[in-house]
């Protein structure tokens, strides 16, 4: 999923992020001078974890996506959304309609 991120936003430098304390990121990229953050998970209702949470703030992440095997794209807190590995394709679209 990260290879399909980073073919649909047209190959930003990517980062991966991690800290001592054991927050991570699997894919961090600047687009269009916005901090966007992805998590690559496998379940269809993934749960968002204090430690998501904090490395979205401490990152300062203007957005959050949890790519997974979803039905259906929804918000699960300010500034993050779980996102279906089907809409990887939009990406671009959704990056451009973020507040």
């Amino acid at each position: 999923m990260v290879e399909q991120v980073l073919c649909c936003l047209g190959r930003p430098q990517p980062w991966f992020w991690a800290s001592h304390d054991g927050g991570e990121l699997d894919l961090l990229i600047e687009k269009a001078g916005r901090r966007i953050g992805f998590e690559m998970k496998f379940s269809e209702a993934p749960a968002v974890s204090r430690s998501m949470r904090n490395t979205a703030e401490t990152l300062a992440l203007d957005h959050l996506f949890v790519v997974c095997p979803a039905r259906r794209e929804y918000a699960v807190g300010q500034g993050i959304s779980v996102l279906p590995a089907t809409r990887i394709p939009a990406l671009p679209s959704i990056i451009a309609a973020l507040p």
